[in-house]
């Protein structure tokens, strides 16, 4: 493909003629219209047309190629497809040289090439108008690591950022899973690849899907609790009896969650000298009896809550009946207020204990049911918000438990 370059050919591009009624080629057999002549602006058209095609393309053209129309096209719909370049540029410092070339960084270009070097730090990338922070696809830096030698790395411009964004998770993004609770068990295997560890069991795969299991670790003595290494860094059931000592805000994570199940005698959680469980002062150690169990969750900023605690095994399985007003402790009640309302006044409820009410014969909704705190507070399901007592149940068929964590009364 070539531009007209003979002696009779203008510098410069004649102005067209004014346009005419759109038609048809003749070569005089159509009564009463003469062959058509072709004129100038009609091949100068066609000309620059093909020229511009090649242009887009990135081709220079040449009086000896006649298959450069083909590779044009050829050429850019790759591009249009999604076609990549090599980068030629260093590790951190990336140049892709895209066809057809990018004249500037629009809202959404897309990208994608291959990393000849792995990078070891935050990098940028150049398309052509100029370097531009090359991130992660939340906007923030790469880290050593998030891209491998001789990788595909895919994106997208956002002009708002000013910022080229790897549009897949990248390595250092794990980290984040994992404290989400997402992906325990995985690791890389240092060539790109996402593994499961072969010593962890909270992950296995079988003809039914991917099963998990949390971890179990049994104890007696003394354990840390915390994200350090060589610890117990993911959410773990605890079965035994003795001290765990948590390091609530040096290590970990806002939804850190564990359990525990005191067999064989009592157990002291105790937190860093500036952290709080259950709601107590800092530093409090929060004592479990032998028998029970509990959920611990943390907020990451220096409180474990317990969302539940059971009741000591040595209270009654069978509810003891009640049927008149009265002061009692830890148990588990069934309130008949057939009779007329009932209130019971809770009774030197000690640390960890709880009492639970139920009302089998749905007599609550007749009259009420009434639980006197005994100058203690009380905080609803879900809730730390702590509330002046009595408590109030008027509706027949409830049940609800009543734990003291040592400062205040939770409901569920």
């Amino acid at each position: 493909m070539y531009q007209i370059d003979v002696a009779t050919a203008s510098p410069t591009l004649p102005a067209p003629a004014a346009a005419g009624t759109p038609g048809y080629f003749t070569d005089g057999q159509v009564p009463n219209i003469p062959p058509t002549v072709v004129p100038a602006d009609f091949m100068n058209a066609i000309m620059l047309e093909l020229l511009n095609v090649l242009a887009a393309a990135g081709i220079a053209p040449s009086k000896t190629a006649d298959n450069q129309l083909a590779t044009a096209i050829r050429t850019i719909v790759e591009a249009t497809a999604g076609n990549y370049a090599v980068d030629t540029g260093a590790a951190n410092a990336y140049v892709v040289a895209l066809v057809p070339p990018v004249a500037n960084y629009t809202e959404s270009f897309e990208f994608k090439f291959r990393a000849v070097h792995a990078n070891t730090g935050a990098s940028q990338v150049s398309f052509g108008p100029g370097n531009v922070p090359l991130t992660r696809d939340d906007g923030s830096a790469l880290q050593q690591g998030d891209i491998l030698a001789n990788s595909i790395v895919a994106g997208a411009f956002d002009a708002v950022l000013g910022k080229a964004m790897i549009s897949s998770i990248v390595p250092s993004q794990l980290s984040v899973l994992a404290k989400a609770g997402i992906g325990a068990g995985m690791k890389l295997d240092g060539t790109g690849n996402l593994t499961l560890s072969p010593a962890d069991n909270s992950i296995r795969v079988t003809a039914n899907g991917v099963q998990t299991n949390e971890l179990v670790q049994n104890f007696t003595g003394t354990v840390q609790v915390n994200g350090a290494a060589g610890t117990s860094s993911h959410t773990v059931n605890f079965v035994g009896f003795g001290t765990l000592d948590v390091a609530e805000t040096t290590t970990l994570w806002d939804g850190f969650n564990f359990s525990v199940d005191c067999v064989g005698g009592s157990t002291s959680v105790v937190p860093n000298a500036a952290d709080s469980i259950g709601g107590q002062a800092a530093g409090v150690p929060y004592v479990m009896p032998a028998g029970t169990s509990a959920l611990f969750i943390s907020d990451g900023a220096g409180n474990i809550r317990v969302l539940f605690q059971t009741v000591s095994p040595t209270f009654s399985p069978a509810p003891q009946a009640i049927t008149a007003s009265g002061a009692l402790g830890a148990g588990s009640y069934a309130v008949d207020t057939s009779g007329g309302p009932i209130t019971i006044t809770q009774a030197g409820l000690a640390q960890g204990q709880t009492m639970v009410f139920s009302d089998p014969r749905g007599t609550w909704g007749t009259n009420n049911f009434t639980l006197n705190l005994n100058g203690l507070t009380y905080c609803k399901p879900g809730s730390n918000r702590q509330l002046p007592g009595p408590l109030v149940w008027n509706t027949p068929g409830e049940t609800f438990t009543a734990y003291y964590d040592g400062t205040t009364i939770r409901i569920s």
